[in-house]
């Protein structure tokens, strides 16, 4: 049985994006001559999917620092170890960068990219590409459309999104994994069951 934050992920973040994904394409079939206005809807799953990604991280770190504060003892310094796995989190206030991802979950005592990849040499090219989901993010987010940032172009496509929303279900699903599996050895339980 996955985390909590992932069972939410495919049951809930997961099903929400296919939704506005399925709004997009009908919208893109609705004003073919428009593109334009297509293009903001494109922009809109763009950051809704950051979001839910966002949300996720979030939700398995909260899940991690739970599980690790349960195994100390005595119980008065739960409290104080709770606060600081979640002190000055890059989660609460950046986005789920690959480089924001590993600060908040070295906290650990592991290097998360370097499990990450290893369980999986798909996940290099996911973390590059989630690089630039967050490239585009900004750029939405700060209306700053630098084409030499993005790649030579400033218009987004369905499927480019489609193919971040796959890379961070993908990811996610490592993530899961390879947390859980770091935590059994650094407490001596399972957090969740495989």
């Amino acid at each position: 049985m996955p985390s909590d934050a992932l069972v939410a992920w495919q049951t809930e973040r997961m099903p929400r994006l296919q939704k506005v994904e399925a709004d997009c394409l009908h919208l893109e079939a609705l004003h073919v001559a428009d593109a334009n206005r297509v293009q903001e809807f494109i922009r809109s799953y763009t950051i809704l999917l950051s979001a839910e990604f966002q949300g996720f991280c979030r939700d398995l770190h909260d899940e991690c620092a739970e599980k690790f504060v349960e195994s100390i003892n005595p119980m008065a310094l739960q409290a104080v170890l709770r606060s600081q796995c979640r002190y000055g989190r890059k989660l609460d206030t950046s986005n789920p960068n690959p480089g924001n991802l590993g600060a908040d979950f070295n906290r650990y005592q592991f290097e998360f990219w370097t499990v990450v990849l290893a369980g999986d040499p798909g996940n290099a090219t996911r973390r590059d590409r989630l690089e630039r989901l967050f490239v585009w993010r900004n750029s939405i987010a700060h209306h700053d459309y630098d084409p030499a940032k993005l790649g030579g172009t400033t218009s987004l496509t369905i499927a480019q999104v489609r193919d971040w929303q796959t890379d961070c279900d993908a990811l996610a699903i490592a993530f899961d994994r390879e947390v859980r599996n770091q935590l059994q050895v650094t407490t001596g339980v399972s957090p969740w069951p495989p």
